[in-house]
């Protein structure tokens, strides 16, 4: 990906720093941007990209060098274990050393489609959608609950943060009971959606599945995908049984006989 550094200064540019790329825009934008709309690659068929409108670092550093496959969706691609790339429009930011740069896009004259000779830029001025007749959309839904091991000290809250890449869930959720969830309904098929505790309540967080976190569930359709963050307190202290002591009955006297004094 060639990025090109323009002879205009910081200061001739300032101005026009804070607009954003409209979807569909191709060619290099006509003043720099800090937001793109672009087609983000999902794992599903039936879904195969979303529209998402990240920041321009959020392109450079994550889309361009993470979802920088040079295909562009096709039918036979998922069958042959082969991932698509994001189509990204072709734009002109700012960096951080105030110079304008412009970036080439992503995938744009990569084909692709249902006839495998659509252009990613004709799928990007579609709205990331597949030119033809669509395709059935398939969801699945997200359920995370929260499990408490051990004993907690006093009323800990527990905070878990759910966000999924298509940007329809973000959100963070408080948790305060063994075995409570949340689930959310009708998520499409092939985004991936990430779990992560941001607040322990001071216990040890797990998850299931086990890299959730980092690496996110994928939605696989007509499923309820199921989450567990499980928080593990310490064990409480020992007691010991408590001992009783009886007192030993108390002992009567022994009876003391009289003997008869005589005289004489």
């Amino acid at each position: 990906m060639k990025l090109k550094k323009s002879a205009f200064g910081a200061l001739a540019v300032a101005a026009l720093v804070g607009s954003s790329l409209a979807i569909g825009a191709t060619a290099a934008s006509a003043e720099p941007v800090t937001k793109v709309t672009i087609c983000h690659r999902t794992n599903s068929d039936s879904n195969p990209y979303v529209v998402i409108t990240p920041d321009v670092s959020g392109v450079l550093d994550g889309h361009d060098k993470k979802h920088n496959e040079p295909f562009v969706w096709g039918p036979t691609l998922k069958a042959q274990h082969q991932k698509w790339g994001d189509i990204i429009p072709a734009f002109d930011y700012i960096d951080k050393g105030g110079n304008l740069q412009h970036f080439d896009g992503l995938n744009l004259d990569t084909l692709g489609g249902t006839d495998g000779k659509t252009p990613g830029s004709a799928i990007l001025d579609n709205n990331c959608q597949i030119p033809g007749p669509p395709p059935v959309e398939k969801f699945g839904d997200l359920t995370v609950t929260k499990q408490i091991v051990g004993t907690p000290t006093g009323s800990p809250s527990f905070t878990v943060h759910v966000e999924c890449d298509d940007d329809s869930v973000n959100e963070d959720v408080v948790f305060t009971t063994n075995g409570e969830s949340k689930t959310y309904l009708d998520l499409a098929e092939g985004i991936t959606c990430f779990v992560e505790e941001t607040n322990t309540g001071g216990a040890t967080a797990t998850y299931t599945p086990l890299d959730v976190s980092s690496s996110g569930i994928e939605i696989v359709a007509d499923t309820d995908n199921a989450v567990t963050v499980t928080n593990t307190f310490p064990a409480g202290p020992d007691i010991a049984p408590e001992v009783v002591t009886t007192a030993p009955a108390a002992v009567a006297p022994a009876a003391v006989a009289a003997t008869p004094r005589t005289t004489g």
